[in-house]
Protein backbone atom coordinates (compact mmCIF):
# COMPACT_ATOMS: atom_id res chain seq x y z
CA UNK A 1 0.00 0.00 0.00
CA UNK A 2 3.05 2.02 0.95
CA UNK A 3 4.29 2.09 -2.56
CA UNK A 4 0.79 2.11 -4.29
CA UNK A 5 0.62 5.79 -2.82
CA UNK A 6 4.02 7.14 -3.72
CA UNK A 7 3.05 7.14 -7.73
CA UNK A 8 -0.14 9.18 -6.70
CA UNK A 9 0.30 12.07 -8.37
CA UNK A 10 1.22 14.66 -6.29
CA UNK A 11 -1.78 17.69 -7.97
CA UNK A 12 -4.62 16.01 -5.60
CA UNK A 13 -5.29 19.63 -5.23
CA UNK A 14 -9.06 19.49 -5.91
CA UNK A 15 -8.75 16.35 -3.55
CA UNK A 16 -7.91 18.54 -0.80
CA UNK A 17 -9.77 21.25 -1.68
CA UNK A 18 -12.36 19.53 -1.04
CA UNK A 19 -11.80 18.06 1.94
CA UNK A 20 -10.34 21.25 3.60
CA UNK A 21 -13.50 23.04 2.60
CA UNK A 22 -15.99 20.32 4.19
CA UNK A 23 -13.79 19.70 7.29
CA UNK A 24 -13.81 23.75 7.86
CA UNK A 25 -17.09 23.89 7.70
CA UNK A 26 -17.71 20.97 9.97
CA UNK A 27 -15.50 22.72 12.49
CA UNK A 28 -17.68 25.98 11.77
CA UNK A 29 -20.73 23.89 12.84
CA UNK A 30 -19.04 22.35 15.84
CA UNK A 31 -17.53 25.94 17.05
CA UNK A 32 -21.21 27.59 16.62
CA UNK A 33 -22.79 24.79 18.33
CA UNK A 34 -19.77 25.17 20.96
CA UNK A 35 -20.75 29.16 21.39
CA UNK A 36 -23.94 28.20 21.94
CA UNK A 37 -23.60 26.18 24.72
CA UNK A 38 -20.71 28.51 26.78
CA UNK A 39 -23.76 30.97 25.92
CA UNK A 40 -26.09 28.62 27.74
CA UNK A 41 -23.31 27.98 30.83
CA UNK A 42 -22.86 31.67 31.23
CA UNK A 43 -25.79 33.42 30.06
CA UNK A 44 -25.82 35.64 27.00
CA UNK A 45 -25.70 39.18 28.95
CA UNK A 46 -22.02 37.75 30.98
CA UNK A 47 -20.48 36.77 27.06
CA UNK A 48 -21.54 39.94 25.79
CA UNK A 49 -20.14 42.03 28.30
CA UNK A 50 -16.86 39.56 28.00
CA UNK A 51 -16.25 40.70 24.22
CA UNK A 52 -15.71 44.01 25.60
CA UNK A 53 -14.43 43.88 29.27
CA UNK A 54 -12.07 40.46 29.71
CA UNK A 55 -13.85 38.22 32.32
CA UNK A 56 -11.15 35.51 32.96
CA UNK A 57 -13.41 32.42 33.46
CA UNK A 58 -15.15 32.91 30.30
CA UNK A 59 -12.16 34.03 28.30
CA UNK A 60 -10.62 30.94 29.93
CA UNK A 61 -13.67 28.44 28.67
CA UNK A 62 -13.64 30.00 25.55
CA UNK A 63 -9.78 29.92 24.49
CA UNK A 64 -9.58 26.33 25.47
CA UNK A 65 -12.97 25.35 23.37
CA UNK A 66 -11.43 27.03 20.14
CA UNK A 67 -8.30 25.08 21.05
CA UNK A 68 -9.15 21.51 21.73
CA UNK A 69 -12.13 22.38 18.49
CA UNK A 70 -9.31 23.67 16.02
CA UNK A 71 -6.67 20.71 17.12
CA UNK A 72 -9.77 18.39 16.71
CA UNK A 73 -10.35 19.62 13.34
CA UNK A 74 -6.86 19.51 11.98
CA UNK A 75 -6.16 15.81 13.50
CA UNK A 76 -9.21 14.95 11.74
CA UNK A 77 -8.44 16.89 8.25
CA UNK A 78 -5.14 15.23 8.65
CA UNK A 79 -6.03 11.54 8.90
CA UNK A 80 -6.30 11.47 5.17
CA UNK A 81 -2.70 9.43 4.31
CA UNK A 82 -2.82 11.52 1.10
CA UNK A 83 -2.54 14.36 3.12
CA UNK A 84 0.90 15.73 3.99
CA UNK A 85 0.99 15.79 7.85
CA UNK A 86 3.51 18.25 9.46
CA UNK A 87 3.56 21.87 11.10
CA UNK A 88 3.56 23.70 7.53
CA UNK A 89 -0.18 21.48 6.80
CA UNK A 90 -0.88 22.58 10.08
CA UNK A 91 -0.75 26.29 9.62
CA UNK A 92 -2.14 25.89 6.62
CA UNK A 93 -5.53 24.36 7.58
CA UNK A 94 -5.61 26.78 10.54
CA UNK A 95 -5.01 29.57 7.98
CA UNK A 96 -7.89 29.05 6.28
CA UNK A 97 -10.19 27.87 9.16
CA UNK A 98 -9.68 31.72 9.54
CA UNK A 99 -10.79 32.97 6.57
CA UNK A 100 -13.90 29.92 6.62
CA UNK A 101 -14.54 31.07 9.37
CA UNK A 102 -14.85 35.03 8.72
CA UNK A 103 -16.42 34.24 5.29
CA UNK A 104 -19.60 32.24 6.66
CA UNK A 105 -19.55 35.06 9.60
CA UNK A 106 -19.86 37.03 6.78
CA UNK A 107 -22.97 35.44 5.36
CA UNK A 108 -24.78 34.05 8.59
CA UNK A 109 -23.91 36.19 11.69
CA UNK A 110 -23.09 39.99 10.05
CA UNK A 111 -26.48 40.31 8.50
CA UNK A 112 -28.21 39.17 11.54
CA UNK A 113 -26.27 41.51 13.46
CA UNK A 114 -27.04 44.64 10.33
CA UNK A 115 -30.66 43.74 10.69
CA UNK A 116 -30.91 43.80 14.56
CA UNK A 117 -28.69 46.49 14.93
CA UNK A 118 -26.39 45.15 16.70
CA UNK A 119 -22.58 46.13 16.08
CA UNK A 120 -20.92 43.64 18.26
CA UNK A 121 -20.27 40.91 15.72
CA UNK A 122 -18.81 43.62 13.26
CA UNK A 123 -16.81 44.83 16.62
CA UNK A 124 -15.66 41.71 17.53
CA UNK A 125 -13.12 41.79 14.44
CA UNK A 126 -11.16 45.06 16.09
CA UNK A 127 -10.76 43.30 19.44
CA UNK A 128 -7.88 42.08 21.04
CA UNK A 129 -9.89 38.71 21.76
CA UNK A 130 -10.15 37.82 18.10
CA UNK A 131 -6.52 38.42 17.60
CA UNK A 132 -5.40 36.19 20.48
CA UNK A 133 -7.90 33.48 19.45
CA UNK A 134 -6.44 33.85 15.68
CA UNK A 135 -2.96 33.09 17.19
CA UNK A 136 -4.81 30.33 19.18
CA UNK A 137 -6.20 28.68 16.25
CA UNK A 138 -2.63 28.94 14.63
CA UNK A 139 -0.61 27.19 17.45
CA UNK A 140 -3.43 24.82 18.14
CA UNK A 141 -3.31 23.71 14.23
CA UNK A 142 0.34 23.81 13.97
CA UNK A 143 0.61 21.36 16.96
CA UNK A 144 -1.73 18.96 15.59
CA UNK A 145 0.10 19.10 12.69
CA UNK A 146 3.37 17.82 14.37
CA UNK A 147 2.05 15.62 16.35
CA UNK A 148 0.40 13.81 13.69
CA UNK A 149 3.62 14.11 11.72
CA UNK A 150 5.53 12.38 14.45
CA UNK A 151 3.13 9.53 14.64
CA UNK A 152 3.13 8.75 11.21
CA UNK A 153 7.14 9.21 11.49
CA UNK A 154 7.12 6.60 14.29
CA UNK A 155 4.62 4.01 12.25
CA UNK A 156 7.67 3.72 9.70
Amino acid sequence: MKYVLEYIPRCLVAYRTRRLAGVAVMTYIVSLGASLALVGFFGLDAVMKAMTEPDLTIWLASFSTIALIAYGATKWYLRDVLIEANVREGLFFGAMLILFGIALDMLIVVPHAYVTASTTVLEFYSKPFFMITVVIILVACALAGLMEETIRHEAR
